[in-house]
Protein backbone atom coordinates (compact mmCIF):
# COMPACT_ATOMS: atom_id res chain seq x y z
CA UNK A 1 0.00 0.00 0.00
CA UNK A 2 2.87 2.54 0.87
CA UNK A 3 3.89 1.89 -2.59
CA UNK A 4 0.77 2.76 -4.23
CA UNK A 5 0.84 5.97 -2.01
CA UNK A 6 4.74 6.79 -3.26
CA UNK A 7 3.84 6.20 -6.86
CA UNK A 8 0.52 8.54 -6.79
CA UNK A 9 3.36 11.43 -5.14
CA UNK A 10 4.83 11.29 -8.92
CA UNK A 11 1.64 11.78 -11.13
CA UNK A 12 0.91 14.45 -12.55
CA UNK A 13 -1.50 16.98 -10.89
CA UNK A 14 -4.88 15.77 -11.24
CA UNK A 15 -8.21 17.42 -10.26
CA UNK A 16 -10.31 20.26 -11.63
CA UNK A 17 -8.71 22.94 -13.50
CA UNK A 18 -9.98 26.77 -14.00
CA UNK A 19 -12.55 26.86 -16.61
CA UNK A 20 -11.84 28.48 -19.88
CA UNK A 21 -15.31 28.71 -21.16
CA UNK A 22 -16.59 31.70 -22.77
CA UNK A 23 -18.05 33.69 -20.06
CA UNK A 24 -21.41 35.01 -20.72
CA UNK A 25 -20.90 38.16 -22.30
CA UNK A 26 -18.47 37.24 -24.46
CA UNK A 27 -21.04 34.74 -26.46
CA UNK A 28 -23.26 37.54 -27.28
CA UNK A 29 -22.62 39.74 -30.36
CA UNK A 30 -21.89 42.94 -30.06
CA UNK A 31 -25.52 44.40 -31.78
CA UNK A 32 -27.23 42.16 -29.15
CA UNK A 33 -25.39 43.97 -25.77
CA UNK A 34 -27.15 46.34 -23.80
CA UNK A 35 -26.67 50.00 -24.56
CA UNK A 36 -23.66 51.36 -22.23
CA UNK A 37 -23.21 54.79 -21.17
CA UNK A 38 -19.72 54.60 -21.97
CA UNK A 39 -18.38 53.96 -25.46
CA UNK A 40 -15.99 51.04 -25.72
CA UNK A 41 -12.38 53.34 -26.25
CA UNK A 42 -11.51 53.82 -30.19
CA UNK A 43 -7.80 52.97 -30.43
CA UNK A 44 -4.96 55.42 -32.23
CA UNK A 45 -2.96 53.50 -34.83
CA UNK A 46 0.00 53.00 -32.87
CA UNK A 47 -2.31 51.45 -29.89
CA UNK A 48 -4.24 49.41 -32.63
CA UNK A 49 -1.17 47.91 -33.84
CA UNK A 50 0.03 46.73 -30.29
CA UNK A 51 -2.87 45.12 -29.45
CA UNK A 52 -2.44 43.14 -32.98
CA UNK A 53 0.85 42.32 -32.25
CA UNK A 54 0.35 41.19 -28.48
CA UNK A 55 -2.62 39.17 -30.26
CA UNK A 56 -0.21 37.85 -32.78
CA UNK A 57 2.12 36.40 -29.88
CA UNK A 58 -0.59 35.00 -27.89
CA UNK A 59 -1.82 33.17 -30.91
CA UNK A 60 1.22 31.50 -31.56
CA UNK A 61 1.28 30.66 -28.13
CA UNK A 62 -1.84 28.87 -27.95
CA UNK A 63 -1.08 27.38 -31.72
CA UNK A 64 2.22 26.17 -29.41
CA UNK A 65 0.05 24.59 -26.69
CA UNK A 66 -2.38 22.91 -29.46
CA UNK A 67 0.82 21.28 -30.80
CA UNK A 68 2.08 20.38 -27.39
CA UNK A 69 -1.23 19.15 -26.29
CA UNK A 70 -1.96 17.02 -29.79
CA UNK A 71 1.63 15.63 -29.49
CA UNK A 72 1.10 14.53 -25.72
CA UNK A 73 -2.37 13.36 -26.25
CA UNK A 74 -1.00 11.15 -28.98
CA UNK A 75 1.72 9.21 -26.85
CA UNK A 76 -1.15 9.21 -24.22
CA UNK A 77 -3.36 7.82 -26.30
CA UNK A 78 -0.75 5.10 -27.88
CA UNK A 79 -0.26 3.83 -24.01
CA UNK A 80 -4.19 3.93 -22.57
CA UNK A 81 -4.95 0.46 -23.95
CA UNK A 82 -1.99 -1.39 -22.41
CA UNK A 83 -2.32 0.58 -19.03
CA UNK A 84 -6.42 -0.58 -19.54
CA UNK A 85 -4.88 -4.40 -20.41
CA UNK A 86 -2.66 -4.28 -17.26
CA UNK A 87 -5.01 -2.87 -14.73
CA UNK A 88 -7.62 -5.33 -15.70
CA UNK A 89 -4.51 -7.86 -15.81
CA UNK A 90 -3.63 -6.90 -12.01
CA UNK A 91 -7.45 -6.65 -10.46
CA UNK A 92 -7.61 -9.39 -8.44
CA UNK A 93 -4.04 -9.41 -7.87
CA UNK A 94 -2.63 -8.96 -4.47
CA UNK A 95 -1.13 -5.69 -3.69
CA UNK A 96 2.42 -5.92 -4.61
CA UNK A 97 2.60 -8.86 -7.12
CA UNK A 98 4.17 -9.03 -10.08
CA UNK A 99 0.73 -8.25 -11.91
CA UNK A 100 0.26 -5.22 -9.66
CA UNK A 101 3.79 -4.09 -10.00
CA UNK A 102 3.28 -4.24 -13.49
CA UNK A 103 0.09 -2.18 -13.90
CA UNK A 104 1.60 0.41 -11.56
CA UNK A 105 4.46 0.72 -13.57
CA UNK A 106 1.69 1.12 -17.05
CA UNK A 107 -0.28 4.04 -15.26
CA UNK A 108 2.58 5.83 -14.33
CA UNK A 109 4.05 5.52 -17.89
CA UNK A 110 0.30 6.48 -18.55
CA UNK A 111 0.58 9.44 -16.27
CA UNK A 112 3.73 10.76 -17.18
CA UNK A 113 2.43 10.90 -21.30
CA UNK A 114 -0.63 13.34 -20.67
CA UNK A 115 2.45 15.86 -19.20
CA UNK A 116 2.90 17.76 -22.13
CA UNK A 117 -0.81 18.20 -21.87
CA UNK A 118 -1.07 19.46 -18.88
CA UNK A 119 1.96 21.86 -19.77
CA UNK A 120 -0.03 22.86 -22.51
CA UNK A 121 -2.85 23.62 -20.17
CA UNK A 122 -0.62 25.94 -17.74
CA UNK A 123 0.27 27.82 -20.82
CA UNK A 124 -3.09 28.35 -21.98
CA UNK A 125 -4.25 29.22 -18.86
CA UNK A 126 -1.56 32.09 -18.57
CA UNK A 127 -2.55 33.19 -22.14
CA UNK A 128 -6.07 33.56 -21.09
CA UNK A 129 -5.03 36.06 -18.51
CA UNK A 130 -3.20 38.06 -21.61
CA UNK A 131 -5.90 37.66 -23.48
CA UNK A 132 -7.95 38.84 -20.68
CA UNK A 133 -5.77 42.17 -21.55
CA UNK A 134 -5.89 42.33 -24.72
CA UNK A 135 -9.83 42.64 -24.28
CA UNK A 136 -9.78 45.54 -22.37
CA UNK A 137 -8.34 47.09 -24.65
CA UNK A 138 -10.17 45.76 -27.94
CA UNK A 139 -13.71 45.67 -26.99
CA UNK A 140 -14.55 48.34 -29.95
CA UNK A 141 -13.15 45.78 -32.24
CA UNK A 142 -15.61 42.96 -33.42
CA UNK A 143 -12.74 41.22 -35.64
CA UNK A 144 -10.49 41.60 -32.61
CA UNK A 145 -12.73 40.08 -30.63
CA UNK A 146 -13.88 37.26 -32.67
CA UNK A 147 -10.27 36.33 -32.49
CA UNK A 148 -9.82 36.25 -29.26
CA UNK A 149 -13.15 34.31 -28.80
CA UNK A 150 -11.76 31.49 -31.43
CA UNK A 151 -8.44 31.65 -28.58
CA UNK A 152 -9.84 30.63 -25.77
CA UNK A 153 -12.30 27.83 -27.76
CA UNK A 154 -8.49 26.47 -28.48
CA UNK A 155 -7.77 26.89 -24.89
CA UNK A 156 -11.38 25.49 -23.39
CA UNK A 157 -10.55 22.52 -25.74
CA UNK A 158 -7.81 21.46 -24.45
CA UNK A 159 -8.99 22.09 -20.91
CA UNK A 160 -11.58 19.23 -21.56
CA UNK A 161 -9.42 16.89 -22.75
CA UNK A 162 -6.91 17.08 -19.81
CA UNK A 163 -9.75 16.68 -17.42
CA UNK A 164 -10.58 13.51 -19.62
CA UNK A 165 -7.33 11.98 -19.60
CA UNK A 166 -7.58 13.07 -15.30
CA UNK A 167 -11.21 10.77 -14.74
CA UNK A 168 -9.82 8.02 -17.34
CA UNK A 169 -5.91 8.07 -15.50
CA UNK A 170 -7.84 8.14 -12.14
CA UNK A 171 -10.21 6.14 -12.58
CA UNK A 172 -7.48 3.18 -13.22
CA UNK A 173 -5.54 4.24 -10.16
CA UNK A 174 -8.70 3.65 -8.30
CA UNK A 175 -9.78 0.49 -9.99
CA UNK A 176 -6.25 -0.87 -9.03
CA UNK A 177 -6.11 -0.35 -5.48
CA UNK A 178 -9.74 -1.83 -5.04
Amino acid sequence: MASLTLLGGCSAQMGDFPSLKQRPYEKESAQNMAPSTHSPAILSAQALAEVNNDLAAIKNDINEAQKMHQDAASLYDSKLNKGRAAVNAAQNARIGSEQWAVAQVELSRLDAARAGSVGALALCTSMIVRLDAVEVRAMAYADIMANILEQRGKCEQIAQNVAIQDKEVEGLFNKLSK
